[in-house]
């Protein structure tokens, strides 16, 4: 039974793994060609082994499975300030999936303004406005205003998907709707 279950989780990484690799190793394009996926076309601003980051004419797409974040998929051990993400859509569908980051400890002065945040599977778990895993430190003043985040999946929160530990100072979330499964 349990190589069953272990079997069936490591199918979507290893889906992911393929797509990676045909990508590294067919470059279908480069960074800064523009291309279309989905109903998005944008000029590739950044290839990673999981991901792919977009940037369109009127705002920023990010598309990627795990540690997915709209300024960075993670910063463990950095501090960032001033970080804003406007007018986008970041969308995962494994793991840590947030406006901002994917996966931080901290954040300070950093927005997610007019924006939608997308868990798109039911596997999905930790997904937040600001960031989907939190472990530690501090989240200060920072804010979530007229977005969207949504979770097929579970863990979803206006700030952080999953906190393990941590604080919040001086931070809001306004006129944002945030829902998710409760399965």
């Amino acid at each position: 039974l349990s190589s069953v279950v272990i079997a069936l989780a490591a199918q979507e990484l290893v889906s992911n793994l393929i797509s990676g690799a045909a990508i590294a190793s067919e470059k279908p394009f480069e960074i800064g060609d523009w291309i279309t996926v989905g109903d998005i076309s944008g000029t590739v601003i950044d290839i990673k082994f999981r991901s792919i980051k977009i940037r369109t004419v009127e705002n920023t797409t990010v598309i990627g499975t795990q540690f997915v974040g709209g300024i960075a998929g993670q910063t463990r051990q950095y501090y960032t300030y001033d970080a804003v993400v406007k007018d986008s859509t970041i969308e995962g569908s494994n793991s840590y999936v947030g406006g901002i980051f994917g996966y931080t400890n901290n954040a300070y002065d950093s927005f997610l303004i007019n924006s939608e945040v997308h868990g798109t599977s039911a596997n999905t778990y930790g997904v937040g406005g600001i960031t989907g895993y939190k472990n530690g430190w501090t989240i200060y003043r920072c804010g979530v205003l007229d977005s969207l985040v949504s979770n097929e999946g579970t863990e979803t929160g206006g700030f952080t998907g999953r906190l393990t530990s941590g604080n919040y100072y001086d931070s809001f979330v306004s006129n944002s709707v945030i829902t998710g499964s409760s399965e």
